[in-house]
């Protein structure tokens, strides 16, 4: 692929890219870091990438960064100041919760079967809808909307157990 090409065809995708990064992280510089990765790793494959399907690929590449990210971050070490605060608390105390509530959801989705984090991950972090989901995993869409509505309902569950 020629640089006028890539410019032409994967440049456009990088709001795209952060806005799922953004979902990913909740915040804007760990999605700006993101974005920036997926259109190297794009540029360093540019032989390589495939002219139909062109922009599933290029985001499939950005997932990939999202996860490769997202585990260097958990093999560092997190000091106070390196925690993001939610956007939505005003108060120290709000805060806490908000991370807490946080803390819980993400160990409770760690308990989900494995089929069930994809799917979740997939609609809501990755904003794919239900014939996308379908076509990528082979799952019938409406057992893709019946999965997803058993894990949501799994998490309020327990969520509610806890209150």
């Amino acid at each position: 692929m020629t640089q006028e090409t890539f410019v032409e065809l994967v440049l456009p995708m990088r709001r795209r890219f952060q806005q799922l990064a953004r979902t990913f992280f909740g915040s804007r510089e760990d999605a700006e870091d993101a974005a920036q990765d997926t259109l190297l790793r794009l540029w360093r494959l540019r032989d390589a990438l495939p002219t139909d399907g062109l922009e599933a690929y290029a985001t499939r590449v950005a997932k990939n960064v999202c996860i490769d990210l997202w585990r260097r971050q958990q093999e560092a070490p997190q000091g106070l100041n390196d925690i993001e605060e939610p956007l939505h608390s005003d108060t120290p105390l709000g805060r806490m919760e908000a991370r807490e509530t946080e803390q819980r959801l993400t160990q409770l989705i760690k308990q989900l079967p494995e089929r069930h984090r994809l799917l979740l991950r997939m609609r809501h972090e990755d904003g794919l809808q239900t014939d996308e989901i379908s076509r990528l995993t082979g799952i019938p869409s409406r057992s893709v909307s019946a999965m997803i509505s058993e894990a949501k309902a799994r998490l309020r569950k327990a969520m509610n157990q806890d209150i």
